[in-house]
């Protein structure tokens, strides 16, 4: 049964049971930071197979079904590794972003959700064994955006770097007047929070002054903000 289906098991006791139970196929599975990162491994024969670690670039929720309270497909993006792909397979079996192409989108080839603070436009890839998708997430009100290039059908993802409204526009240019009309629905949000930083930067500066020593910085975006 073990054999067939697998076991599965904290990863600090798997290589222990792999040794003593080499005809057991063992998988094991460990999850960081509240659930974002995953990572997976299994041994067969005594034989490390694979070893994942999922390193979360992005996730958010798409609704696929509107029938269900539940939001539907989670879409995730991960540092894209070679035991990657044979990690996802086997162990989350059901994700896969090639579904995704069947939802409508706001221009052909792309489709799009949001969590209410950034805005996913997702070019899932263009057959099950490419890995030329792409991804944009917008966070309008705060002026920031992001490339996600090379992304497979297991949420894989080659590169992803912080990138101007405007140098995105030029890279993907069948969304550009999309883009638009999200960045200038929310420039009077983008503005105020601006005045809010300068505020917030003032007080820290006039705070450090009188402490003379360093306040830590709260008018920064959030670090995971890319």
């Amino acid at each position: 049964m073990f054999a067939s289906r697998g076991a599965y098991v904290g990863k600090p006791l798997q290589l222990g049971l792999s040794d003593e139970y080499p005809d057991v196929s063992i998988r094991g599975m460990e999850y960081f930071d509240c659930f974002d990162d995953p990572a997976f491994a299994k041994w067969q024969g005594g034989q490390l197979v694979y070893e994942a670690d999922l390193i979360t670039v992005f996730g958010i929720l798409f609704p696929t079904d509107a029938t269900k309270d539940w939001p539907g497909c989670s879409a995730s993006f991960w540092h894209r590794s070679p035991p990657l792909a044979a990690a996802i397979a086997e162990n989350c079996p059901d994700f896969d972003l090639m579904p995704l192409r069947r939802l409508a989108g706001p221009v052909p080839g792309w489709v799009e959700t949001t969590d209410g603070f950034a805005t996913l436009f997702l070019r899932p890839p263009s057959t099950p064994d490419a890995q030329d998708g792409l991804g944009v997430i917008l966070y309008p009100e705060i002026g920031r955006s992001t490339l996600l290039t090379g992304i497979d059908r297991f949420g894989g993802v080659a590169r992803f770097r912080r990138q101007s409204y405007g140098q995105i526009s030029a890279q993907c240019p069948e969304l550009r007047d999309v883009l638009r009309g999200r960045w200038k629905a929310s420039d009077k949000k983008r503005r105020k929070a601006r005045q809010e930083r300068k505020v917030l930067r003032r007080r820290l500066k006039k705070a450090e002054g009188e402490r003379g020593d360093r306040v830590f910085s709260f008018f920064e975006t959030d670090p995971w903000v890319m």
